[in-house]
């Protein structure tokens, strides 16, 4: 249970009973029924975003004495203390975890940072008393209780995640651009999990998994891996991850609103992940009406008057239509040319047919 005040071996005992009760009716008392392990990783400038994820789990989750494990290498002792600050005001608590990005220098990043490794070391970083932690993406929200993904049995399996929903329309060959083959079984039996929520069943993994174990299969990869940690995660636990619901728990903001989802009604999806482009870039790219969730709650935090003006810095400063008037724009001159090529052959089948109704008439 969270007391919204200290109690002092001085303090009349009565005292504090009454304002106990005075604090209950008002509702500034949570009682906490489970305790939740959760993990993020991120940098320091990425630490915006990252107390908005924090902020909708906390806020959804007022019935979960929630200990986050945050895996970090450069975070300032501001950014410490206000996350710190966010999760003591929900009665939780946050555990900072140095990472030296030096033991993960010879795995292949790509156009990824080096954070996204972070949570492969989750085994052999959190305390050995953990038998299990979610891990979430700092670009996701929280938008119900995670009571029941987090209780989940695990049925012997070393993980639960999501089929990757990002992946419904792509083709093994695009799939496999930058990929190796071996990694080709796992999109065709759609069973390609999405990295970005994990829920490791620390209690086992850490008997039979370390670092050492994703390296290796970056090595039997020969290094073809395009998102690093999700197909090393794959590769190594293939058959050995539950699947649990995309649709509730890892759903990709963009088919959430391709799919119908406004929201309005937003409660009904417990995880939201804002994949690929981001709900606060502005610029030359396509935006949904989910993302009002994800501004819901930036609106809440302290960063919302940078992140509004950086929006609307990036959306009044893009260039593309500029480039599109001045005729710069290559592919708006290509589809031009195409549109004219078939443009005419269209009117020559429309004159070829004309003559040929013409003949058939006579």
């Amino acid at each position: 249970m969270y007391l919204p005040f200290e109690v002092k071996k001085k303090d009349n005992y009565a005292d504090i009973f009454h304002e106990f009760i005075n604090n209950y009716e008002k509702g500034r008392i949570t009682v906490k029924e489970y305790k939740m392990n959760v993990s993020l990783a991120f940098d320091n400038n990425y630490i915006q975003y990252a107390y908005i994820t924090l902020m909708s789990l906390f806020i959804n989750n007022s019935d979960a004495e929630i200990s986050v494990f945050i895996l970090q290498y450069d975070l300032s002792s501001e950014s410490r203390r206000i996350l710190t600050k966010l999760a003591e005001g929900y009665g939780s608590r946050v555990i900072f975890l140095d990472i030296y990005p030096e033991k993960l220098k010879s795995l292949p990043v790509n156009k990824w940072p080096v954070q996204v490794y972070f949570r492969l070391l989750l085994t052999e970083i959190c305390p050995d008393e953990l038998d299990r932690i979610l891990y979430l993406d700092s670009d996701i929200i929280v938008n119900a209780s995670l009571k029941e993904l987090y209780l989940t049995q695990f049925e012997d399996n070393d993980l639960c995640a999501c089929y990757d929903l990002n992946l419904l329309a792509t083709t093994e060959e695009i799939f496999l651009y930058h990929r190796h083959p071996a990694l080709a079984p796992l999109l065709k039996n759609k069973c390609y999990i999405n990295s970005g929520m994990l829920l490791f069943n620390l209690e086992k993994m850490r008997k039979k998994y370390s670092l050492n174990s994703y390296m290796e299969a970056c090595v039997k990869l020969e290094g073809k891996i395009y998102a690093p940690d999700q197909d090393l995660i794959n590769y190594v636990h293939a058959g050995r991850i539950k699947p649990l619901d995309p649709c509730k728990y890892n759903y990709p903001a963009y088919i959430a609103f391709i799919d119908g989802k406004r929201s309005n009604n937003a409660s009904e999806i417990p995880i939201m992940h804002f994949v690929c482009e981001k709900p606060w870039q502005g610029g030359n790219h396509a935006h949904f009406e989910t993302e009002m969730i994800w501004w819901k709650y930036a609106l809440k935090s302290p960063y919302k008057d940078k992140l509004l003006e950086r929006f609307l810095n990036d959306a009044i400063s893009d260039p593309t239509i500029m480039e599109n008037l001045n005729g710069t724009d290559e592919i708006k001159n290509a589809l031009v040319a195409e549109n004219a090529r078939l443009k005419k052959e269209l009117n020559t089948a429309i004159e070829q047919m004309k003559k040929m109704i013409s003949i058939f008439s006579k």
